[in-house]
């Protein structure tokens, strides 16, 4: 029985219509009948169909951008498995089948190849995957919360104990034993010897919040020392002013919930995407420095965004349960 045409597509629908659009643009002149066959058996498809093609086409620019910006990572990953395993190396990608690749697998929204996040994790020695927040105990009787899809290198062994923050976030609870204990990212050094603090690398720079004592940042060749409660922001290797926070809510992650007060809202999709099993993709360039100020459940990221949308006036569209679009 043919369903009503004011029915609105349902996800079995959308699946289909990616499927077609697939096909068709790998080979836009075969199983044309059969494509016809498969519109005309339900208004839906149609419907479904047409919102594939606007969505592929709004994505295709953000896509690309995403593809070059990995492409570099995506080498010295298949160079490091070729090390490792000893395999043939495909060689250098053209910029179009990068692309390409790149697009399909983020429009699919199936199994992710990040090849950034899997060439950090290989140099890492512990990774916490998207959605999971790890607790970890090193060898000092430091504590460590790793947050979601984060990568941490670990040296606590020498007269220096050195940490180098790869990807995300990391709480650190640091054991008093003398000798002094600091946290790198790729723009700065944090240093203390007995303290609770947070570091985070993030795409806009590095960013660090102190929970208790004193901690001692470094870039650039200059410092900046913070007390409880406090955090600097670091771009592009320089400090932005020290900031009054309240450090509970600041570091509320570590009970699953995400809190953030005048943030620009794609700092907010970096964080809430860190623990989503998925991709959120913001079409719109400029919404990514709107401020907002919210508190969410970090384990319910298209309820999030959809929230977010309904206060900034913009649509997000989920995919396959896999893939959140906005725009």
């Amino acid at each position: 029985m043919t369903a009503p045409a004011s029915d609105s597509p349902t996800a079995r629908h959308e699946r289909e219509a990616w499927r077609w659009l697939l096909r068709r643009r790998r080979a836009p002149h075969r199983d044309t009948r059969a494509f016809a066959r498969w519109l005309a058996a339900d208004p839906r498809h149609l419907d479904a169909y047409a919102r594939a093609e606007a969505l592929w086409s709004i994505s295709e620019t953000s896509a690309r951008s995403l593809a070059n910006e990995e492409a570099g990572a995506l080498q010295g990953y298949l160079q490091t498995l070729r090390r490792k395993a000893r395999l043939p190396l495909l060689g250098h990608w053209p910029g179009a089948l990068a692309s390409a690749c790149c697009l399909l697998l983020v429009l699919w929204g199936g199994g992710w190849l990040r090849p950034v996040q899997a060439w950090q994790n290989l140099r890492a020695d512990e990774v916490s995957a998207a959605g999971e927040v790890r607790e970890l105990n090193l060898a000092d009787g430091s504590r460590v919360l790793l947050d979601a899809d984060s990568a941490l290198k670990v040296r606590v062994d020498g007269p220096l104990r050195r940490v180098e923050l790869l990807r995300g976030g990391a709480w650190f609870k640091v054991a008093h034993d003398g000798r002094p204990f600091q946290v790198e990212t790729g723009d700065s050094v944090t240093r203390v010897l007995g303290t609770a603090f947070e570091v985070r690398r993030q795409a806009s720079g590095t960013a660090v919040t102190v929970e208790e004592g004193r901690v001692e940042v470094a870039a650039g060749g200059e410092t900046r020392v913070l007390g409880a409660n406090q955090r600097v922001r670091l771009a592009d290797g320089h400090f932005g002013e020290p900031q009054a926070v309240d450090s509970r809510a600041a570091l509320a992650w570590r009970d699953g919930r995400l809190s953030f007060l005048q943030a620009p809202l794609g700092e907010v999709l970096e964080a809430l995407g860190s623990h989503y099993r998925g991709r959120i993709l913001l079409l719109d360039p400029a919404l990514a420095e709107r401020p907002v100020s919210v508190s969410v459940a970090g384990d319910d990221a298209p309820s999030a965004v959809a929230s977010l949308c309904a206060v900034l006036g913009c649509q997000s569209t989920l995919l396959f349960d896999r893939l959140i679009l906005i725009r």
